[in-house]
């Protein structure tokens, strides 16, 4: 993936998704599929977690699932500080040994999920 897409990627189920398999380490899968004629129009998603299926957190729009994210990131020993600058939200992980990795969003949770994907997903230029 380029980190452009990431910085760029919107809220929403697909964000939701990658961090739910790449960021907390649990697994997701496509529980069911509404159509209108052959156009996919809703996709529901479930996340499993020691094999009992729980509703997918809303990570990219809402803060608490995004602080859960947070959360995971300090036990993976990372710090992060999310911060409003002049009406855009920052996140920025940081580790000892490592580069880290920021974000900017217009909301906070958008911004903690693409900075935490910058961290776990390798990312070409």
């Amino acid at each position: 993936m380029k980190r452009e897409e990431i910085i760029n990627m919107q809220a929403g189920r697909a964000m939701d998704i990658l961090i739910a398999i790449h960021v907390m380490q649990i697994e997701a899968r496509c529980t069911s599929i509404e159509y209108k004629g052959n156009e996919v129009i809703n996709k529901t998603y479930t996340a499993y977690i020691n094999g009992e299926a729980v509703e997918l957190p809303y990570y990219s729009t809402n803060m608490d699932a995004a602080w859960n994210v947070v959360g995971k990131k300090d036990i993976d020993s990372w710090s992060c500080v999310v911060e409003n600058l002049r009406g855009v939200w920052q996140a920025t992980f940081s580790k000892i040994g490592n580069t880290g990795a920021y974000c900017t969003a217009k909301l906070a949770p958008l911004a903690i999920c693409r900075a935490a994907l910058l961290t776990v997903i390798p990312v070409s230029n």
